[in-house]
């Protein structure tokens, strides 16, 4: 066998691995990526370690663009944390169309169900349309903290 014909032949394996890598792979995004919705709650959001967390006196709502590869159906994952039901975070995903029209969630919205500062992930889905965007929301209550996103 050639020196030119082995490494094809070793090549093949690696090149397939390399794709079926990349098209699988994850994304992740910090907290400190989105931002509060009103512009009157920007002071409402503390940034510590790049996690994110509401320190006014009322639920506030904190949103994060999610970059995406073509349409399709996406899983994504928030990791959030409160110390108690007076404390909670609930998430949702969000596809909308090119047009700014059409929005589309799979799941309703997660809250937490475990306290005491424990982080959860609250997984949602989302339809997002080819040319369009998607996004992530979440209702923060007071010391509520949503630490990490991912797809």
């Amino acid at each position: 066998m050639t020196l030119t014909r082995a490494l094809s032949v070793l090549a093949i394996p690696g090149l397939a691995m390399a794709i079926a890598h990349g098209t699988s792979q994850a994304r992740s995004l910090l907290p400190s990526a989105g931002r509060a919705v009103g512009p009157a709650d920007y002071g409402c959001f503390v940034l510590s370690g790049s996690t994110m967390t509401n320190v006014c006196g009322v639920t506030k709502v904190w949103e994060m663009a999610l970059p995406t590869d073509g349409d399709g159906h996406y899983s994504v994952t928030v990791t959030a944390q409160g110390a108690n039901t007076a404390t909670n975070v609930g998430c949702a995903a969000f596809g909308i169309d090119r047009a700014g029209l059409g929005w589309a969630s799979d799941d309703p919205r997660r809250f937490l169900s475990v306290f005491n500062n424990t982080a959860e992930d609250l997984t949602t889905r989302a339809w997002k349309w080819g040319g369009g965007g998607m996004f992530v929301n979440c209702l923060v209550d007071l010391n509520g903290r949503v630490n990490v996103v991912n797809w």
